[in-house]
């Protein structure tokens, strides 16, 4: 009989050993062979045999292996085990992981400067299978996206050891089991997506050890027991704690009022219960709160915060009451008092009403065997409207055209104190259920650098879009001001590139980490806004398909719309084909006007009377080693004194035309643009492209 013995234990002591030891002669061999003996006696099921089979290949196919230094001999041996692993892969996205290339060019595989794997990024690849325990010794592995896949079995509590680990993302998969407590180890994390999973168990109290996290989500899985009380020590968290959908019971943690930088909190969908604790007033961050769907009673504490929430985030708790639309606390507790008087009552004609729901039940049974044909019951899949035309009205003067701050032909948006109102001119109601799906979408997406979106109005057909209003203008106009002294001081090169970098990483949270992806579509300068930290905001999104009827029209209207349709990438003008490289075009023309000074218009005169766009004119710059004059003069110091400026100068040009290709495949993904921009930043250079 086999002997059962701890299989973390098992675990801890077989990798290491196997891969750890995978060095040349004979020495190496015997070590390996000696440890797969030893785990060998710990297999005490069939999930067992699967990972002692797994390493058995792997370290036979790493023992054949050419010889590579020992950081990438691991980080292709972890990698090759982690492909053996998938038992289906329908769209080859690994057909291209053979040893004739170096494992750092492989498909969703990254390396740095020092050919160490940093990220596997395969997100939406259909793949089956487990998830390797191997991948945990790719020791400098900074993101890991497996989202929107099949894999099944548990989450390897091995992972742990990836201390470097900054960005996980396993959501939309068929994950059973429990949270590994080692996810604690993970002390860089700062986000960590496992929604959409089977996981149960309780929230591990571990995760208190994941200082640097800004965003957790691990809604809709099956997770049971009490928020545990130390997930207040997260005081980093800022995006968001998601916690919805699941079976979580008990009462909400007073010390989540600690959380002073938190601004989404959901904990719908659950069995909370008990009293909502006035510490909640004290997230003067939080923009988006829904603790509806759940057993919770009493007042809703009108302290700080939460006196600016309505009625439509705590729905669904029969017993709450104090808020605008909900029940008097008065009439609550009458209610209280009526069922003490009335349970002696019910206790006694509850035989009687048992006896009357089975004769119906029976009754509706055999009515509903004879009907060929059943009537649909009529239900609202949509949320709620959690604006009135009446009090937009009333914060607009009436949609006062001296409040215009921006429009298109598909909508106007007007300022009103802080918010600011996208009110369509498009027939929404032709499109009502895409309409509700991308609002419900949109209220849900939280990143530092994008515009929070804050609910929304539906009266008939009138349709708008509430968003924040950040009154320190848009990145338009500090781009382009009057003064170059002012372009020079306030709008360096180091500026730029920060403000390109906060765009990517808004745009990467669209297309990446949000449930439903969306394509941003619309972006231009005056889509960029700055907060009142100063700090960059992405706004204008989850809009592209309303307005797709005119797009087509914007692209053969009057000059007057020229400004708009330059950032516009190609495809759209027919729309059949819509992907997040879009955005990457528009990324590439803003990048175009920063290096140059010049505004974007569809096309340029040069000095024989050409017109061209204002992609050629730099092609036809660069090709003549003409930097200097192709850049913005306030960046002119940039280029002349300082070798190292003029070098990042240059690779941004290069970005900006790798961008802007018209061909949708030759255009790098947001994530390959970010991590150029963060080498220039960073005076790195990448061996893969030269960037």
């Amino acid at each position: 009989m086999l002997r059962k013995v701890n299989k973390r234990a098992c675990y801890s002591f077989m990798m290491p050993n196997v891969l750890g030891n995978l060095l040349n002669g004979s020495k190496a061999k015997f070590l390996y062979i000696q440890s797969l003996r030893s785990y060998f006696h710990c297999l005490d099921d069939m999930a067992s045999y699967t990972a002692f089979f797994l390493a058995l290949v792997t370290g036979i196919l790493s023992l054949c292996a050419p010889t590579a230094s020992g950081g990438e001999a691991i980080d292709l041996e972890a990698l090759s085990s982690f492909k053996i692993s998938i038992t289906s892969d329908p769209l080859d996205a690994l057909a291209n992981w053979r040893n004739l290339t170096h494992h750092c060019n492989w498909p969703g595989v990254a390396c740095d400067s020092r050919r160490s794997v940093v990220s596997l990024i395969l997100p939406e690849k259909q793949l089956e299978g487990v998830i390797s325990p191997f991948i945990a010794n790719i020791s400098y592995l900074t993101y890991l996206d497996l989202s929107s896949n099949s894999f099944r079995g548990s989450i390897p509590f091995c992972l742990g050891k990836l201390g470097r680990l900054q960005s996980l993302s396993l959501a939309s998969n068929v994950l059973d089991g429990s949270i590994p407590e080692t996810i604690g180890n993970c002390i860089s994390l700062t986000t960590a997506s496992l929604s959409n999973n089977k996981l149960s168990g309780h929230i591990p109290s571990a995760l208190g050890g994941c200082k640097k996290l800004r965003g957790l989500d691990l809604s809709s899985n099956v997770l049971e027991g009490m928020i545990p009380v130390n997930i207040s020590q997260l005081l980093n968290l800022e995006q968001l704690l998601n916690l919805s959908n699941n079976r979580l019971e008990g009462v909400i943690p007073a010390e989540i009022g600690r959380l002073s930088l938190l601004s989404s909190l959901d904990l719908s969908s659950n069995m909370l219960s008990g009293r909502i604790p006035s510490e909640l007033g004290n997230l003067t961050k939080l923009r988006y709160l829904n603790i509806s769907r759940n057993h919770l009673e009493g007042p809703v504490p009108q302290i700080g915060v939460l006196a600016s929430f309505n009625w439509s985030n705590f729905e669904g708790n029969d017993e709450l009451c104090g808020v605008s639309d909900s029940s008097p606390c008065s009439k609550v507790a009458r209610s209280h008092q009526h069922r003490r008087h009335t349970a002696m009552v019910a206790s006694v004609v509850s035989v009687c009403v048992f006896l009357a729901l089975l004769f119906c039940f029976v009754f509706y049974c055999i009515c509903l065997r004879d009907r060929h044909r059943t009537t649909l019951i009529e239900y609202n899949p949509y949320p709620d409207p959690n604006y009135k035309k009446s009090y937009l009205q009333e914060r607009t003067d009436s949609f006062n055209a001296e409040n215009i701050i921006g429009s298109s032909s598909g909508s106007i948006v007007y300022k009103g104190g802080n918010i600011a109102v996208n009110v369509y001119k498009t027939d929404c109601s032709r499109q009502t259920d895409f309409f509700y799906r991308y609002i419900g979408s949109l209220l849900k997406i939280r990143h530092r650098n994008l515009l929070n979106v804050v609910g929304f109005c539906r009266e008939e057909s009138f349709y708008a879009l509430v968003t924040e209003y950040e009154p320190n203008g848009h990145l338009d106009t500090l781009m382009h001001a009057a003064r170059m002294e002012d372009r020079r001081m306030t709008f360096d090169l180091s500026k730029r590139i920060d403000v390109l970098i906060s765009t990517a990483g808004a745009l990467i949270h669209l297309h990446e980490y949000c449930q439903s992806r969306i394509v941003h579509g619309h972006l231009k300068p005056t889509n960029i806004y700055l907060d009142e930290h100063f700090r960059f905001r992405v706004g204008g999104f989850g809009t592209l398909e309303l307005l797709q009827d005119h797009l087509q029209q914007e692209r053969k209207a009057s000059s007057a719309m020229e400004g708009t349709i330059s950032y516009l990438a190609p495809e759209l003008a027919d729309m059949e084909r819509v992907t997040p490289k879009a955005d990457v075009f528009s990324l590439g023309v803003i990048l175009m006007e920063m290096l140059t000074g010049r505004k974007a218009p569809a096309s340029l005169e040069t000095e024989s009377g050409e017109r061209i766009s204002l992609r050629q004119w730099i092609e036809k710059g660069i090709n003549g080693g003409s930097l200097a004059t192709l850049a913005d003069p306030a960046l002119g110091q940039n280029i002349s004194e300082r070798e190292s400026e003029r070098k990042k100068i240059a690779d941004l040009f290069k970005i900006s035309l790798l961008c802007t290709e018209e061909i949708v495949e030759s255009r790098p993904t947001m994530s390959q643009v970010l991590a150029w921009l963060d080498n220039i930043k960073h005076d790195r250079v990448d061996s893969n492209t030269g960037i």
